[in-house]
Order: C-alpha cells, then structure tokens, then sequence
C-alpha cells in the first residue's frame, strides 16, 4: 500500500478544472489486495458524501490535494455514501458505471 494513498483522508479534492470538490473524510481498502480503492467527499456540512475511485490516474499533487479526472458535478452526482461506508456489489457496480470504470 502506497504511503501517499494512505494519506488522502483529510486532504482536498480537486477535479480535473482546478475546482475544489470537498474533503476526503475516509478511505475504503479492497479486502483482499488491501489497496485503497475508494474515497468519500465530503463537499461541505450541508451536502450528502459521494465515492470517488482511488485508483490511478488520480494522484496526489504537491500542494497535498487529491486530484481526481472528473469533473466536480460528476463527483456530487455519484451515488451518495450510506453510513455504514460499505461497497456492496450493487454499490460497486453502480459507482463502476457512473465513473465508466467498466465497459
């Protein structure tokens, strides 16, 4: 597990424009690799939390912000977190599709 990716909760999310998305306020690990393989946003106190992927080609950038290709709309239209921050294969596959992680 990469230590920059162990780092994303608690830092700024921006989109691919620049534009702040919110805050990751936790970090999902694949339960067998035990990578980090999605994030909640939190895009502020009056807003429901959305997933965003972790996997590349989001990156860290050297102001510490996680740099996610979507756009901020694409990230608050995603399916919002339950609050049990659980991926259930039908989250998954809904998260997948939004995000056009799948053919």
């Amino acid at each position: 597990m990469s230590d920059e990716l162990q780092q994303f909760s608690g830092h700024a999310v921006i989109d691919r424009h620049g534009t702040e998305v919110g805050t990751i306020t936790d970090v999902l690990y694949d339960e067998i690799t035990e990578e980090p393989t999605w994030g909640v946003v939190s895009p502020g106190v009056l807003h429901s939390r959305h997933y965003i992927p972790l996997a590349p080609p989001v990156y860290v950038s050297e102001a510490g912000a996680v740099v996610v290709p979507y756009d901020k709309e694409d990230v608050l239209r995603a399916p919002k977190v339950h609050r049990s921050h659980v991926v259930t294969p039908t989250v998954r596959r809904e998260l997948e599709h939004h995000y056009s992680l799948v053919d």
